[in-house]
């Protein structure tokens, strides 16, 4: 039974070496496709997390600055090659058509975050294609313009009670004057990102692994 100082010891530890952010912005850390590898990595971590106060990390991991961080940590590269591994290095959608070269770990909500450890299946992979289609989300090829690159993502969402709206007007349109109409529009989101400092493969690179972040800032 851990006494509360060594708890927080521990803690601290724990943040130090597993939740800070990771500054090597043109140097990425190796893709692991070793299953040993990984789960080393992932045995050792999930041993001291036992030993740390967990709402703690959780609290951590989910302060307001994990936007920009998040993603970029230690916890989070073991976590999503083991989710990949668990997964088969394959795409777990059900009508998947995309290049599964290219996997990217989705959380289909964010109820787990900063606890993926104890809630593995609160995340699932998915090929770059069909982690697109599962936001719903198109993705423009960068443009190009006085020196910066630009990256658009655009999502597009339904008008709210669209059905509602269209079975009340075939309901009582007759009782409805001809100038009356409804209308229900679209919501479109958009995300532009422009740099001078990252090329054209780092930028996109940047946007794509970390695109359920992007998507939690709309």
């Amino acid at each position: 039974m851990l006494s509360p100082f060594e708890r927080e010891e521990n803690t601290l530890k724990f943040i130090s070496r597993y939740c800070q952010r990771y500054t090597s912005k043109f140097n990425p850390r190796p893709v692991l496709t070793n299953a040993d590898t990984i789960n080393a990595f992932w045995d050792r971590m999930v041993l001291e997390y036992e030993g740390v106060d967990q709402e703690q990390v959780k609290r951590y991991l989910n302060r307001k600055k994990y936007r920009t961080v998040y993603l970029t940590t230690f916890w989070w590269y073991i976590i999503s090659y083991k989710r990949k591994l668990m997964d088969g290095f394959k795409c777990t959608h059900t009508n998947c058509s995309g290049d599964c070269r290219v996997l990217e770990v989705h959380h289909p909500n964010y109820d787990h975050r900063g606890e993926e450890i104890k809630f593995m299946d609160s995340i699932k992979t998915l090929c770059h294609t069909c982690h697109l289609k599962e936001h719903d989300l198109e993705f423009d090829a960068p443009k190009f313009g006085k020196g910066n690159k630009v990256v658009v993502l655009t999502k597009t969402e339904e008008a709210e009670d669209q059905n509602k709206l269209q079975e009340f007007y075939e309901k009582n349109g007759k009782w409805l004057s001809e100038d009356v109409e409804i209308v229900s529009e679209p919501k479109k989101y958009t995300v532009i990102v422009k740099t001078q400092i990252l090329n054209t493969k780092e930028l996109r690179e940047a946007i794509l692994n970390d695109l359920d972040t992007v998507l939690a800032v709309l």
